[in-house]
């Protein structure tokens, strides 16, 4: 029979001689095996009549291995191996699945083709041997979509393995001499050394018969250019709008975040942003607005800090200072003369007292907008300006 693939459909023609004088009837007993369960013939029972009658058999192999099963009547003893069952023969286009340089948090995608070339279906399972077990990775455009997520680095609940590979199809039918595309994304949530396997299980056959290596290697990287600000001379509960720079210096994007200040009874300052969290493509720069407002009549200082996403560094820290400055009001005289006034007769005169201190927020000739995110916000403050002014 030679080499027969699983699952295949084959026919054989066997002669049974009567070298008799008289008819010889037979009745052919297959083994009472699994394998033996394979095996139908047709007829199973008759009569040989003197001469060369054909008779003919079926074979249905749904398991692999190699054959030494005899048929009563026809042979007698053990025989020598009849054949040997095969499972579908197939192989990837690709001997390796190389991601080189990934960033964290961007998924990155890379496609091979499976290669059915046997003469059977071939039903897989395609899985990463060596990814993690947890929830699924998270994406970069999510870490800045959702502002409820806190956690930035490699530790806490991102050390918890999460599933980074994602494989399409993970499963299916390939049909005999049949190509399928496959595509594997990488979403790290792990700076490391990756050497992992594309692994595939074949239904009927065995887990990991076929291991496709794969290799990445993710890292991170950002520098921040300004380590300080200084707002100056700040009204009290007044905002002031400035602007940071930050600059990716590596060939890869990175996404960063500006950490929530962190709570304090009665706060002497109180900075945020309207845009706290963004995408920097690589070798670039872009625009960090901050907004900042004095809650004391003093010389103040707060550190904000800027995380960067799947960094295992310290966040950067950016010294923001300034004066904080009450009410300003000015005396339109320096003394008010009544001159000669009569006796029991009232004389009025006017004093103007004007306040100094600005009655919306303005500072706009202070602000510094060179990237896209505080470009937009500069153009939300031009429309806010628009609006009447209240008394």
């Amino acid at each position: 029979m030679g080499n027969i693939f699983i699952g295949s459909r084959h026919t054989y023609e066997v002669l049974l001689s009567n070298k008799g004088l008289i008819d010889a009837p037979f009745r052919l007993v297959p083994p009472g095996s699994a394998l033996g369960r394979c095996f139908s013939f047709s007829p199973s029972e008759g009569t040989v009549p003197r001469g060369l009658p054909r008779h003919g058999g079926h074979l249905l192999l749904p398991h692999p291995g190699r054959l030494h099963r005899g048929v009563p009547l026809l042979c007698g003893g053990k025989p020598p191996s009849l054949g040997r069952v095969m499972g579908p023969t197939f192989h990837f286009s690709v001997p390796r699945l190389d991601f080189g340089d990934v960033a964290f948090g961007f998924p990155q995608t890379l496609t091979c083709c499976l290669n059915n070339t046997s003469l059977v279906p071939l039903t897989f399972g395609l899985r990463i041997l060596g990814d993690g077990f947890g929830a699924p990775s998270v994406a970069s455009v999510d870490q800045v979509s959702d502002l409820n997520r806190r956690e930035w680095g490699t530790g806490g609940a991102l050390a918890d393995r999460p599933v980074e590979f994602t494989v399409a199809p993970s499963s299916g039918t390939v049909r005999p001499q049949g190509v399928l595309d496959v595509k594997v994304t990488l979403c790290s949530n792990t700076v490391r050394l990756y050497s992992l396997a594309l692994v595939v299980d074949v239904r009927g056959v065995g887990e990991e018969v076929l291991a496709l290596p794969v290799t990445a290697r993710v890292w991170c990287r950002l520098c921040g250019s300004t380590p300080a600000l200084e707002f100056e001379r700040c009204f009290l509960g007044h905002p002031y709008y400035r602007s940071v720079k930050l600059t990716n210096e590596s060939d890869l994007p990175a996404c960063y975040g500006l950490l929530s200040q962190e709570y304090e009874e009665s706060p002497s300052v109180l900075y945020s942003s309207p845009h706290p969290r963004g995408i920097l493509p690589p070798l670039s720069s872009v625009e960090l607005p901050l907004v900042l407002q004095a809650k004391a009549v003093r010389h103040l200082q707060v550190t904000a800090r800027i995380a960067l996403f799947g960094s295992q560094e310290p966040p950067l820290d950016l010294l923001l200072s300034c004066t904080g400055e009450g009410p300003v009001v000015h005396v339109s005289a320096p003394e008010v003369d009544f001159g000669t006034v009569p006796v029991l007769t009232d004389v009025s005169r006017t004093l103007r007292l004007s306040n100094q201190s600005p009655s919306r927020p303005a500072s706009r000739r202070k602000w510094r907008s060179s990237g896209a995110s505080s470009q937009a916000f500069y153009q939300e403050r031009r429309a806010a300006d628009r609006t009447p002014e209240q008394p």
